[in-house]
């Protein structure tokens, strides 16, 4: 017996280093857990991402209201309310959470994307319940700039490593939304215009503004988490080429629209949103092609891209104050 004991402390001893840094390897991940566990801002993220997707599941409904590309005015007047009503709930169960310092900041971008979001709800409900109004055209702006903050609070919290409150079909339904109540404006507007030839003009122009608006979105953000997630950079291309077969189609348009005597800005506006945006979709094409290939130096045919995106949007804006200076004229 003594002779097994004294083996057994010669191995011991012998192996002493080795058992010690196997203890170590097996504790580190074990302390890591404990540590991760009883950080309070991990705590709170837990619970921000657990509010946030409850708040995803809510607004799944409103992919109800998409059909066929554009909206159904009546599912979507009957399924508006039930959403509101879930997210006003959300947001008392949000306002319970109690967070360190250091997560405030988190907590109260999940908050404003959250009024964002119930916002979106509530003036898109007026616009389906009065669709006659005089002041419709008001309330389409009113919700374009809503629905721009709100994803500019959408990015806040992809910074933050929050989930995402809202997936990328029940969007869609906002911009259905927009663009549905955009051309009924616009259809009020030229009711109201007695030259034919005017109206006629004006409702193309609706059309290339709305193919417009479908393919004017940043893509940096979905660079960005492309690259995040180690995903292949090719899934971007085949978004590129829908967004030049749009635009392909937009050229076409101007080409063939004929300008009253009254439009003249607005045919050099639009000639310098389609000369800029060719110029933006082309470099960055040319960009993603060349990270694909590992080029060195990528990121300045980025910036060269994102640049001439910014050219185009001080265009298009330009474009659409002519376009209402002509309505209202």
């Amino acid at each position: 017996m003594s002779s097994f004991i004294n083996n057994a402390k010669t191995i011991i001893r012998e192996n002493f280093k080795a058992l010690s840094f196997a203890s170590i390897i097996v504790l580190i991940p074990i302390m890591l857990l404990i540590i991760t566990k009883l950080n309070p801002q991990n705590s709170d993220i837990r619970n921000l991402n657990n509010i946030c997707t409850e708040i995803n599941k809510i607004n799944t409904d409103l992919a109800k209201g998409i059909e066929n590309d554009s909206v159904n005015t009546d599912v979507s007047k009957n399924m508006l309310p039930l959403v509101t009503s879930n997210l006003d709930i959300a947001k008392k169960n949000l306002l319970t959470i109690e967070t360190s310092n250091s997560s405030q900041k988190v907590k109260d971008a999940v908050y404003q994307a959250l009024d964002k979001n119930i916002s979106l709800t509530n003036q898109a409900l007026s616009m389906y319940m009065s669709p006659d109004s005089d002041e419709l055209n008001k309330k389409v702006n009113n919700f374009k700039n809503t629905l721009s903050l709100y994803l500019d609070d959408l990015e806040t919290l992809k910074v933050f490593g929050i989930n995402t409150p809202i997936s990328n079909n029940s969007l869609s339904f906002f911009r259905n939304t927009y663009n549905y109540f955009e051309t009924l404006s616009n259809l009020n507007a030229l009711n109201e215009i007695s030259n034919s030839s005017e109206k006629d003009f004006l409702l193309k122009l609706s059309d290339i503004t709305n193919k417009f608006n479908s393919i004017k979105e940043d893509l940096q953000p979905a660079i960005k988490n492309i690259r995040e997630n180690n995903r292949n950079l090719a899934t971007l291309l085949l978004d590129i080429e829908n967004k030049k077969n749009i635009f392909s189609k937009i050229a076409e348009e101007y080409y063939m629209l004929s300008f009253p005597d009254s439009a003249k800005v607005i045919s050099e506006s639009l000639e310098s949103c389609i000369n800029s945006y060719d110029l933006y979709i082309d470099n960055l094409l040319n960009a993603v092609n060349a990270e694909l290939s590992n080029k060195s130096d990528t990121q300045n045919l980025y910036d060269s891209a994102f640049s001439k995106r910014n050219d185009f949007l001080q265009f298009y804006d330009d474009l659409l104050t002519n376009i209402d200076k002509l309505k209202n004229k």
